[in-house]
């Protein structure tokens, strides 16, 4: 028994002290590796997993913006799947930094005729975004209102509206407002 107990312990060491190791500032910081296993995760997860799993998620985001890579990589392979394209779209959404707006306004650009869906989800989750909206969003959310031919007008009418709201003594917020006038 004795071989196994040492073992046992040496992993037990092991794991404590590359923890405390990859603790940096108060933020833990966390592999690719890993990351991508857990987004993995997703695919097959209960609908309450999901949820813990993408709270996690964000989390991981917050304190390790350099895995966003990571995530946009995972995301371009789900986005067909309606579940997850809308976990994918509300992580971007609840993020709300310059890269995640710029990716939204790509994933809308990047959808067909057929993924009419995913194009609505994307501006809804442009009604959702905290933080205010970048030069790039707003440039693509007045396109999308003066495109009144498209169905997306009004929600992109509706998301530039809201973004204004986000930040209100700004200037650019201004310009929205007096635009949609």
């Amino acid at each position: 028994h004795y071989p196994l107990r040492r073992q046992r312990q040496m992993c037990i060491r092991d794991r404590c002290s590359s923890e405390t190791k990859t603790i940096i500032g108060g933020v833990r910081k966390v592999s690719q590796a890993d990351f991508s296993e857990t987004l993995d995760s997703l695919e097959y997860a209960s609908r309450e997993d999901r949820r813990k799993i993408i709270r996690k998620t964000l989390k991981t985001l917050r304190d390790n913006p350099e895995l966003l890579i990571v995530y946009l990589d995972w995301a371009k392979n789900v986005l067909q799947d309606r579940k997850l394209s809308a976990l994918v779209l509300g992580t971007l959404g609840n993020l709300g930094t310059k890269k995640a707006q710029k990716e939204l306004v790509s994933i809308f650009k990047n959808a067909n005729s057929s993924t009419y869906y995913l194009q609505t989800q994307v501006m809804n989750t442009f009604t959702l975004i905290k933080k205010p909206l970048t030069q790039n969003a707003r440039e693509f959310l007045r396109e999308q209102v003066q495109d009144t031919e498209s169905v997306m007008s009004e929600g992109a009418a509706y998301a530039l509206g809201t973004g204004a709201q986000n930040e209100p003594e700004s200037v650019a917020s201004n310009e929205d407002m007096n635009y949609l006038m």
